[in-house]
């Protein structure tokens, strides 16, 4: 219950931060560091967020047998369906969720990988030959493993991020390359 009690204080604060930077002009490149930055940036930018809605994101659940960490919820929530140029050519929104599956199952056949984990969600997949996934237990803002088909001698999946925040900001840089963002340290290269 107070782990309830504490969830629900954070996200109160969050909303607040979120009101805060509405009425103050808006959020810098240099201030991104949540999802809900990253949709007040993309927002600023002209960018058309498409939320899913909570009966969406029960489905992938549903779908998956998994409870979904907080921030990827926050994401899905807030631009689950589309966010303009953010992630522009890459696998990551709801009407993908099936394919990037079955893609990453292909290259795991392919490149004779170790089978993920039963926990593993994967949620994002570029040009079909590299792919990201978290494992559902491991936080509300688990790290992110990656694989490509780039390095000939990648056999296992590689821990490129600490928190899967850190792999949007470092996908939101890569978008927009010219703003000033404080992006993360990378474990490996995305």
């Amino acid at each position: 219950m107070i782990f309830l009690a504490i969830i629900g204080l954070y996200f109160l604060y969050e909303c607040i931060q979120w009101i805060y930077r509405k009425s103050d002009g808006g959020i810098q490149a240099k201030d991104v560091r949540t999802i809900y930055d990253i949709a007040d940036f993309l927002s600023q930018q002209g960018e058309r967020l498409e939320p899913l809605k909570v009966a969406e994101v029960e489905k992938i659940q549903n779908d998956f047998g998994l409870i979904l960490p907080l921030t990827y919820r926050q994401f899905l929530f807030t631009m689950g369906k589309g966010a303009g140029r953010y992630m522009l050519g890459s696998s990551v929104f709801y009407y993908d969720t099936g394919d990037i599956g079955i893609g990453a199952a292909d290259l795991i056949e392919e490149n004779e990988l170790p089978p993920l984990p039963e926990d593993a969600f994967v949620f994002w997949m570029h040009q079909g030959y590299r792919f990201a996934f978290f494992r559902t237990s491991e936080g509300d803002d688990p790290p992110v493993y990656y694989y490509t088909e780039d390095d000939d001698n990648q056999k296992e999946y590689i821990k490129c991020t600490e928190r899967l925040t850190d792999f949007f900001l470092i996908e939101l840089k890569h978008s927009f390359p010219d703003d000033d963002f404080p992006v993360p340290t990378r474990l490996s290269k995305i």
